[in-house]
């Protein structure tokens, strides 16, 4: 948008005056035309006011069809065609003829300023303007055609004449001008400029000669109808016509100044408030899930909202059983879990976080029977880990690195394991690295199918190296705590993993009996999935320690000799020529109801992860196909399978829910949920019950989150369970951002983007831009899903867009391009996220020089690199807990990606990847550093060193940290970081 016509959009108020002005001025322009300019040829006149291009008329049909329309013997409809038609010729006569009769220079001149329509140009807008008088085009297109008239009208009248009229003044207009649009003014100053601005511009316009021009032509035509005498009769009809020209010349130019005020001033008339940071910190506007556990194939457990425990058919809604949020309390629990049978439950209370996933807490067993505690052999405090087994109500439970069972609540415990050793020994619970990058669980012990066996794993850490960190506590504590943890980092040496199976229907004495890791595994090896078949049969996945080949092993218990064996012909190997195995690890396989088949995910020949079926022979068939991606299986029967993927409409952010019906001769898959909300729904995840009788379908966005129960035998929706109508209610009242999601192409691929945009956004307005990245491995930040964030904060209330980009290295759209940072991290997704800054500054409506960066985690890593990459694009940014060096982060998830940090391997790719070796590009940009200096993942040696490189550097940089905060900076911290990193982002921006 030109400056002017910035200054029209902001005050409502000032916009009636302006209009105000313009139509003084106008009257004052007739008056002063009509006695002072000298009367100039009719052929002149003809020569400089066009007839319109797309209906040319003759003289003598103009001067009928100007009769008719004043004798009104047009039909209404076409008098107003006429109206408007004569009122858009005259403004484009004004924008592309050679205004005043003024040749040469002035000619070359105008030319700088305004590139001159051709005639093809002309021809098209007039046809334009006829479908537009005829009302032939949409509300939008008639919307957008007026706001183009008044916008070029406007751009013509200063930048055609004002530049050359007061050059000295127009620079000077330019540079307040330019300020006021950046919206550095205060409010005060805003409001006497847009005044100014209107008052300088109507000065100008009643000074110049473009009076002498508009007016020139009215009196040549009245002269005209003088000397024809054909017309004499028609005087009255003349002064009348005279009128009409005047009412049509105020329209002309009243109008579109009208219709920029209207446009203009929408987000002005918005009442509504805007989403501020106190509403994302409250924490009062999260959307509502609906909270189901399945229990068997048609009953599940649901929570209330006062924290009662509801057992629900699944059939017709009954609620079965009730556990009252008062018996909870009572008991000093915060939460319960029913056992399977529904006889008992165990009553949570004294959480302690551990962990990302783990935690110690007490339980106490409820007997729902009697409605009393159970008293009897009761559980030890600082439980690490507890569960019911599928059936029935036997437990099982892990502490002190032990595991205990218990074949019913009042029965003794019996110890099955015990070596267990506090930071050494593992049994049933992972140890660090394995709970963070291997399982995603604080658990290590698998039931199987009747409850007859337990399998777990054991850790040994007894080699790996550890870290220490000093944890403050209270102000009273003299000297700090220190914690200790096994922690393997890149190329140290990593735990040692066994499994064993135990038969828990012969417990004495222990019986446990160990599963080998297959021969074609060799050297140091990990346990990546456990998966029970059958009470029987087990399957295990096993990688090596590079994580690019994987063996899966089918292992059958023998009743005869009480042993589990592994046949080689049973095993079925994955490797990757290209990468690592798997997303994050291998997929967890479904087996068919043969027991001996199954179906699995991962990577077919062109490099997309579909599901493939393999048979007892380890014969590999595929079911899907294409340039898209299978997220993950959800359901297996004998009947069809239900699986997840971004096929939809070619989207990798999107997830449907499709289904695949067995026994039809050739496999086609329907897509169940891609036509039942598109507009609100295209991101969806399920949990099917225990034998897929029913399924819950949660729909996350881009609308409003719901969820409802479906039925599989036909897939209809039988029960809405929850709409966030509250949420709904509640936002209405609110400026809400919008979202957008788009592609564009970098390096001959295409990559996906999303910008959370402000309310009312206006194309022809510069935002300032905030680069929300990750950017890691198989990442992606670019999705259809709902949220309520930071960046709803920024966008509705700072007027800042939030964007976030996914180029190589992340995930769901095939292995080409998440495969393209393998053993070269700190490469290209680096090189991606500045190249799409760099797009999105050219888009028009950024600030190119606005523009910053921001992440958490790998994020914060890619953050720093890019701002240390000295590219110029930003201004500034800020990293969250970052790594700084890879041989600082743990071991399975780097040498995933990077191989190991030795001269035989990849060493010089660890020593390249640094932030440190980037300090001295940190002068360039404003950066602020954010780390808790109890992180557990991502250490504060690695914030500490990046400080210490920008120290030695002279590099002047912002730093926080949060004492005793872990990655995530939970608590009180949490509304301390949002503050503080916005008041960095708006003074970035210069917003405060």
């Amino acid at each position: 948008m030109d400056k002017v016509s910035t200054l029209y959009i902001e005050y409502p108020k000032a916009m009636k005056m302006k209009s105000v002005y313009f139509v003084a001025g106008l009257l004052l322009m007739i008056v002063q035309g009509s006695w002072q300019n000298p009367l100039q040829d009719t052929e002149e006149k003809s020569r400089s006011f066009k007839a319109s291009q797309s209906e040319p008329l003759d003289e003598s049909r103009q001067l009928n069809e100007v009769k008719r329309h004043s004798q009104g013997t047009f039909t209404s409809d076409y008098s107003k065609y006429l109206d408007t038609r004569r009122a858009q010729d005259f403004v484009q006569w004004l924008m592309s003829t050679k205004r005043n009769g003024q040749q040469g220079q002035e000619q070359r001149e105008n030319e700088k300023y305004l590139d001159p329509l051709s005639s093809n140009g002309l021809a098209k807008r007039h046809a334009e303007f006829e479908r537009h008088a005829e009302g032939t085009y949409t509300s939008d297109i008639t919307s957008y055609l007026e706001g183009q008239a008044a916008k070029e009208f406007i751009a013509w009248l200063v930048n055609g004449r004002g530049r050359r009229d007061f050059p000295e003044e127009a620079l000077a207009a330019e540079k307040m001008g330019r300020r006021h649009a950046d919206g550095t003014f205060t409010s005060d100053i805003n409001k006497i400029l847009d005044d100014m601005a209107a008052k300088e511009f109507l000065k100008w316009l009643i000074n110049t000669k473009v009076t002498q021009s508009i007016f020139r032509g009215f009196y040549q035509f009245l002269s005209f109808a003088d000397r024809r005498p054909d017309l004499e009769r028609y005087t009255i009809v003349k002064w009348l016509l005279g009128f009409l020209a005047v009412a049509v010349i105020v329209t002309a130019i009243a109008v579109p100044v009208a219709l920029l005020t209207n446009r203009g001033s929408s987000h002005s008339s918005d009442t509504r408030r805007t989403f501020t940071l106190e509403d994302y910190l409250s924490d009062g506007y999260n959307y509502k899930r609906y909270n189901l556990q399945w229990i068997s194939g048609n009953e599940y457990v649901h929570k209330t909202v006062d924290g009662s425990l509801q057992i629900i058919s699944a059939d017709n809604g009954t609620v079965l059983k009730t556990l009252k949020n008062t018996t909870i309390k009572d008991a000093g629990a915060t939460t319960a879990m029913f056992s399977p049978d529904t006889k008992f439950a165990f009553l949570q209370s004294g959480y302690k976080k551990l962990w990302r996933h783990s935690y110690t807490a007490t339980y106490h067993i409820y007997d729902m029977t009697t409605s009393t505690l159970v008293t009897e052999n009761p559980l030890p405090n600082d439980t690490q880990y507890i569960s019911w087994s599928p059936v029935g109500h036997k437990l099982a439970y892990v502490w002190n690195n032990n595991i205990y069972v218990k074949e019913f609540p009042r029965a003794k415990s019996i110890q099955i394991t015990t070596n267990g050793e506090e930071n050494t020994i593992f049994n049933g619970i992972p140890d660090w690295v394995y709970e963070e990058e291997m399982f995603g669980t604080h658990s290590a012990l698998w039931w199987s199918p009747n409850g007859n066996f337990i399998a777990y794993a054991e850790f040994n850490d007894t080699e790996v190296p550890v870290i220490e960190y000093s944890f403050y506590s209270e102000d009273t504590l003299q000297y700090p705590k220190t914690i200790r943890i096994p922690y393997p980092k890149a190329g140290a040496r990593n735990p040692t993993v066994k499994l064993f199976i135990v038969n828990t229907q012969s417990l004495t004495p222990l019986n446990s009996t160990e599963i080998t890791v297959p021969h074609k595994i060799s050297g140091e090896h990990y346990l990546s999935v456990v998966t029970w078949v059958t009470d029987e049969r087990i399957c295990l996945q096993w990688l090596t320690r590079i994580q690019n080949y994987s063996v899966l092993t089918v292992c059958d218990f023998e009743k005869n000799n009480g042993t589990w064996l592994c046949p080689e012909e049973k095993q079925h190997e994955q490797e990757s020529n290209t990468g690592w195995i798997g997303r994050f690890q291998p997929s967890t396989p479904y087996f068919a109801l043969d027991n001996g088949s199954y179906y699995k995910v991962f990577s077919n020949s062109d490099g997309y992860k579909h599901i493939h079926y393999i048979n007892d022979s380890g014969l590999a068939t595929p079911i899907t196909k294409g340039k898209w991606e299978v997220i993950s299986i959800e359901a297996v029967t004998k009947d069809f399978l239900y699986y997840i993927s971004n096929e939809n409409g070619g989207k990798p952010g999107g997830r449907n829910l499709y289904k695949v019906e067995f026994g039809k001769g050739q496999i086609n898959a329907k897509c169940i949920s891609c036509d039942l909300d598109q507009e609100r729904c295209q991101y969806y995840s399920t949990s099917f019950s225990q034998n897929a009788q029913y399924y819950l379908l949660n729909c996350y966005g881009p609308g409003l989150p719901k969820c409802a129960l479906h039925r599989s035998s036909d897939d209809q929706a039988i029960r809405n369970l929850e709409n966030n109508t509250d949420l709904n209610n509640s936002l209405k009242d609110i400026q809400m951002p919008s979202k957008k999601v788009e592609s564009i192409n970098l390096n001959g691929n295409v990559f996906w983007y999303q910008m959370i945009l402000p309310p009312h956004f206006d194309s022809s307005k510069k935002y300032p831009l905030l680069l929300d990245v990750y950017a890691g491995p198989c990442s992606q930040k670019v999705d259809y899903a709902f949220r309520i964030n930071w960046a709803t904060y920024l966008a509705s209330t700072e007027q800042i867009i939030v964007a976030s980009f996914d180029g190589r290295g992340s995930g769901y759209q095939g292995d080409k391009i998440m495969h393209a940072i393998y053993r070269r991290l700190g490469t290209y997704e680096i090189e991606d996220q500045i190249a799409a800054a760099r797009t999105f500054s050219e888009m028009g409506f950024v600030d190119k020089n606005r523009i910053a960066i921001w992440g958490w985690s790998y994020g914060g890593y890619v953050t720093s690199m890019v701002l240390g990459s000295g590219s110029g694009v930003f201004k500034c940014g800020i990293a969250v807990a970052p790594v700084s060096r890879w041989q600082f982060y743990d071991s399975i998830y780097t040498e995933r990606y990077m191989g190991l940090p030795v001269e035989n391997d990849n060493l010089k790719y660890y020593e390249n990847s640094t932030v440190m070796a980037r300090a001295e590009n940190f002068k360039q940009v404003e950066y602020l550093l954010i780390h808790g200096t109890a992180d557990d993942n991502v250490h504060f040696q690695q914030a500490a060193q990046i400080s210490k490189a920008l120290v030695d550097a002279e590099v002047d940089f912002q730093a926080m940290w949060y004492t005793d905060k872990d990655h995530g900076i939970d608590g009180q911290a949490h509304k301390h970081i949002y503050t503080h990193m916005s008041y960095f982002i708006k003074q970035c921006f210069s917003l405060s």
